[in-house]
């Protein structure tokens, strides 16, 4: 039976305000069953308007906080390729997941898990250093313990040589 149209001809429903409205309400669109936006154009302009105040905010945040323009952010943000510094994840623009990093007099842009680990290192690189030896250590640990493992399997590929010796004899 398909989806309850939520339009007449004279009248349609905007999900924002949770109201049916006359069609003139609405913004124009070719792309939906009705020809109009989904949403009327109150509550449309309500939404871009704060959608391009949280941008100018940012904008704002961007040059007090880490002294860029918004073109020196853009550009950042595709000389890394789009993605962290660190891990390589995907970032996407103006959003709060991508942070800026300052290391030394060079900037990054982070994913929001990458900048977490840095405030946890308080981007000391000596406790950094610290965490990559106990890592290394922890892997050449039970490479070593693999080590001795394989050895003791090259005995054991000679036992069933000595067993067969002796099945022979």
């Amino acid at each position: 039976m398909g989806r309850r149209r939520k339009f007449t001809d004279i009248e349609k429903y905007c999900n924002k305000c949770v109201k049916w409205l006359p069609l003139d309400a609405f913004g124009e669109n070719r792309r939906t069953a009705s020809g109009k936006q989904d949403y009327c154009k109150t509550c449309h302009n309500a939404y871009t308007g704060s959608f391009w105040a949280k941008v100018a905010a940012y904008e704002q945040l961007l040059q007090q906080k880490w002294r860029m323009t918004p073109n020196d952010y853009l550009e950042l943000w595709r000389t890394q390729g789009k993605k962290c510094a660190i891990c390589g994840a995907s970032l996407t623009l103006y959003h709060r997941d991508t942070l800026v990093r300052v290391f030394g007099c060079r900037k990054c842009l982070l994913c929001a898990v990458c900048n977490k680990g840095m405030e946890c290192f308080r981007d000391d690189p000596r406790l950094l250093a610290e965490a990559l030896e106990q890592v290394y250590g922890t892997a050449n640990g039970e490479g070593g313990e693999k080590d001795k493992q394989k050895g003791a399997g090259d005995g054991a590929n000679e036992s069933p040589g000595k067993d067969a010796e002796k099945s022979e004899g």
